[in-house]
C-alpha cells in the first residue's frame, strides 16, 4: 500500500492496478473501498504539500491508471450500482488531484463510461464531479469541445453537477462562455443550462453581451415555460437594444412568471418603468427609434459645440431617450474631457440620469476629482446608479479600488 513517510515524502511501491479489477468484479467492496481511499488520500496529500519528488511523480503516474481501470468496469453490471458509483467518485477525485488538461480528458472518458447510473444510487459521484468541474473551470483546464463531450456523454444524474461546477468558476466570464457553448447540446436540459447561465451572468460585469444574448433570445419562444423564463432573466443581464422588442412580445406570454421576467428585463435594459402593457411598450419603442433616425445623432453632434443654455436643453431631451442610453452616454462623456468644472458637473448629472452601465466606470473615476463640486456631482451620479440594478455586479469591485 501507499504511506506517508516520517519526513512528509510519499513512499510509492508498484500499485497492483490489476488487483483492483479482480476485487471489483468479485464485489469485495470493503477491500476496494480501503484500497481506493488510500490511493486517493496519498495522491491528494502529495499534491497539497507541493511535493516534487520522484516518488510523488511515480505515485501520480500510477494512480492515473486507476480511472482507466474503473472506466472499463463502470458500464458492466457484474457490480452493484452503489459499488460502481463509489468507484466512479474515487476515479473523479484522483483525476481532480492531477489537475491537468490531460486529466480532464481522462475524466471525460471515465464519466461517459458510467452508463445507467441511477440518481438515487449515484452516491458521492455528483459531489465529486461538481468540485472537479469548479476547479477545472477556474483553472481553465479544458477546451470547449472537451466540455461538450463530457456534458453530452455523462449520465443524467451527473449533468446537473457538471453545470453547477461550470457556473461556479472563479471567473464568471469564463463560466458564461462555457455555458453558452453548451446551449443546444442536450435540448431536454436547456432550461437547466439557461438557469446556470443566469447565475453566472449575475456575477459578471453588468452590460450588453451580444454573444450570450443572441443565443438566448430564441428561447423566448420555447415550448417550455422555465426555458422562456430563464431566457428573459438572462437577457436582463446581457441584452441590448436588439432584444428589447422580443421582450416586449413576451409581455403577451400566457404564463405570469414569464411576463414578470420580461417586464423586469425591459426595466433593467431601458431604465423605463412602464406598466406591463405590450402596446405601451411598443409605442415607446417606436417613438425612440423615430427620434434617433430624425434627430438623435444630430443633437449629440451639436452637444460639444453648443452654448451652456443649448447644452442644457439638449441634455433634458436626450436623457429621456433611454433606448439609446449607451450612445448618448458616449456623447455626454465627451463633455468631461477638457471641459471646465461646471461642464463636468453637468455631464456627470446627465450620466447619472442615463445610468448606462458602459459609463459607470467613468463616473466612478471622478469621485476623487480635485474640484469638490465635481466630486459631489460624481457621488450624486453614483447614488443614482445604486438605485438601479445596473451596477450591482460592478459595485463591490470598484469600491475595492
Amino acid at each position: 500500500m501507499i504511506e506517508a513517510s516520517s519526513d512528509g515524502d510519499i513512499a510509492a511501491s508498484d500499485v497492483p492496478v490489476k488487483e483492483l479489477t479482480a476485487l471489483l468484479l468479485g464485489a469485495e467492496l470493503e477491500a476496494v473501498t480501503s484500497w481506493l481511499k488510500d490511493i486517493s488520500r496519498a495522491s491528494h496529500e502529495a499534491r497539497m504539500k507541493g511535493l516534487k519528488s520522484v516518488n510523488r511523480a511515480a505515485l501520480l503516474e500510477t494512480t492515473r491508471q486507476v480511472p482507466e481501470v474503473i472506466s472499463s468496469l463502470t458500464s458492466r453490471h457484474e457490480l452493484p450500482s452503489e459499488a460502481r458509483a463509489h468507484a466512479l467518485a474515487v476515479g473523479v477525485e484522483i483525476l481532480h488531484a492531477g489537475g491537468t488538461p490531460a486529466d480532464f480528458r481522462a475524466l471525460v472518458d471515465l464519466v461517459t463510461s458510467a452508463v445507467d447510473l441511477a440518481p438515487r444510487r449515484a452516491g458521492e459521484a455528483p459531489s465529486s464531479l461538481r468540485s472537479c468541474l469548479l476547479d477545472a473551470t477556474s483553472l481553465r483546464l479544458y477546451s470547449a469541445p472537451d466540455l461538450l463531450r463530457l456534458y453530452q456523454g455523462a449520465p443524467e444524474p451527473l449533468t446537473r453537477a457538471i453545470l453547477d461546477g461550470v457556473a461556479g468558476g472563479a471567473d464568471p466570464g469564463v463560466s458564461t462562455k462555457a455555458l453558452v457553448h453548451l446551449l443546444g447540446a442536450l435540448p431536454a436540459s436547456d432550461p437547466a443550462v439557461l438557469n446556470r447561465l443566469h447565475l453566472a451572468l449575475h456575477r459578471a460585469d453588468a452590460g450588453p453581451n451580444p454573444e450570450v444574448a443572441d443565443r438566448v433570445v430564441t428561447y423566448l419562444r420555447d415550448a417550455r415555460t422555465f426555458a422562456r423564463h430563464q431566457a428573459a432573466a438572462c437577457l436582463a443581464k446581457a441584452g441590448e437594444r436588439a432584444h428589447v422588442y422580443p421582450l416586449i412580445e413576451s409581455l403577451d406570454d400566457g404564463n405570469l412568471t414569464v411576463r414578470t421576467a420580461a417586464q423586469t428585463a425591459l426595466h433593467e435594459l431601458t431604465g423605463m418603468a412602464l406598466p406591463a402593457d405590450p402596446q405601451r411598450w411598443r409605442s415607446w419603442f417606436d417613438d425612440q427609434l423615430a427620434w434617433w433616425d430624425a434627430e438623435g445623432q444630430l443633437q449629440l453632434d451639436e452637444l460639444n459645440l453648443a452654448s451652456r443654455t443649448v447644452q442644457l436643453t439638449i441634455l433634458r431631451d436626450i436623457c429621456t431617450k433611454r433606448l439609446f442610453h449607451d450612445e448618448i452616454a458616449a456623447g455626454v462623456a465627451g463633455l468631461l474631457e477638457g471641459g471646465d468644472a461646471a461642464t463636468q458637473c453637468l455631464a456627470l448629472s446627465a450620466l447619472g440620469t442615463l445610468r448606462s452601465p458602459t459609463a459607470l466606470k467613468l463616473v466612478h473615476s471622478y469621485r476623487l476629482h480635485p474640484d469638490p463640486a465635481v466630486q459631489a456631482a460624481a457621488q450624486a451620479a453614483l447614488r443614482s446608479y445604486q438605485q438601479t440594478k445596473t451596477c450591482r455586479s460592478r459595485r463591490s469591485g470598484l469600491a475595492a479600488r
